[in-house]
C-alpha cells in the first residue's frame, strides 16, 4: 500500500484493499449509508473549519433541532425533501436513525443513517433542521411539512460543504474480515464499507454496544440514541419493530 499512496495525492489515501468477487458493484450491495453534516455557529466565521464545516451565524438550537429530526426517522415518502430534477422512482426511502449533538454557538453535528437517499435529500433535511433552529418553524412543522410532500414548504438546500459520506455498509464474509485484521487480503463475497478518510470497513458497524451512537472519530463520542430508534443484532439501527439494516 506503500507503493499505491505513494502516487496518489496528498487528499486520497489507501487503508486496506480487500479482494473481492468479479461482477461485485458498490452501489448494489450497500445497505446502508452514513452521512454527516457539520455547522458551524459562530458569530464570526471560522477559516480552518470553511471547507468542511456549513456556517450558519444566526444562533441556534440544537435540543429543538435534535426534536424535530425525529419526525423524519423511519419510512417515508420524502418528496418534500427531493431536489427538483431528480430521476429516482419513488420518493420512497427509509431512514434508520438521526442524531443531532453539539452546542449553539459551537460546533453542531447531524448524523443520518437510512437505506438510501434521493438528490440533496439529507441535505434539504438538514436546511430544515436549521430553520427548526433558528426558530423559524416549530418543532412540530417538520412532521407536517413531510406529510405535506411539497418540497416549498421545506427548508432551504442546506450548503455542499457541510456534508460529508462518512460510511457505506454491506453484507460481509466473517473470514474475509478476520483476514483483514491479520492485514491478509482473502476473497470475500463483497466488499468493504467505505469511510470517510478512505479506509475500508468490513463486517460490524463501529457502533459498539453504547448505542446507535459511536462517532468513528477516535476520542470523541455522538449520543446518537436521542432522535433515532435502538440497534439491531447487525449493529446498525433498526426501527422499532423492524429488522435491522444489513
Amino acid at each position: 500500500m506503500r507503493a499505491l499512496n505513494a502516487r496518489l495525492p496528498d487528499d486520497v489515501v489507501v487503508r486496506g484493499v480487500v479482494e473481492v468477487a468479479p461482477g461485485w458493484n458498490a452501489a448494489d450491495a450497500a445497505t446502508a449509508k452514513l452521512y454527516r453534516y457539520r455547522i458551524w455557529n459562530g458569530e464570526v466565521r471560522s477559516p480552518l473549519r470553511i471547507a468542511r464545516f456549513a456556517w450558519i451565524p444566526e444562533p441556534l438550537d440544537p435540543g429543538r433541532m435534535r426534536a424535530a429530526a425525529a419526525a423524519f426517522v423511519g419510512t417515508h415518502d420524502f418528496s418534500a425533501l427531493r431536489a427538483s430534477g431528480s430521476s429516482a422512482k419513488t420518493s420512497v426511502r427509509t431512514i434508520r436513525s438521526i442524531a443531532v449533538e453539539g452546542e449553539g454557538r459551537g460546533e453542531i453535528v447531524i448524523d443520518v443513517v437510512g437505506e438510501g437517499f434521493l438528490r440533496h435529500m439529507v441535505r434539504n433535511l438538514a436546511g430544515t433542521l436549521i430553520e427548526v433552529g433558528r426558530g423559524r418553524f416549530p418543532v412540530g412543522e417538520a412532521a407536517a411539512i413531510l406529510a405535506s410532500g411539497d418540497r416549498g414548504r421545506a427548508g432551504r438546500t442546506a450548503p455542499a460543504q457541510g456534508l460529508t459520506l462518512v460510511r457505506v455498509w454491506d453484507s460481509v464474509d466473517p473470514e474475509a474480515r478476520s483476514s483483514r485484521r491479520r492485514g491478509g487480503g482473502r476473497r470475500g463475497r463483497s466488499g468493504g464499507a467505505r469511510s470517510e478518510g478512505g479506509s475500508i470497513q468490513k463486517g460490524r458497524p463501529p457502533w459498539g454496544p453504547t448505542g446507535p451512537g459511536r462517532d468513528p472519530r477516535p476520542g470523541s463520542t455522538l449520543d446518537q440514541a436521542r432522535a433515532g430508534p435502538s440497534l439491531g443484532r447487525s449493529g446498525v439501527p433498526a426501527i422499532d419493530g423492524g429488522s435491522p439494516v444489513g
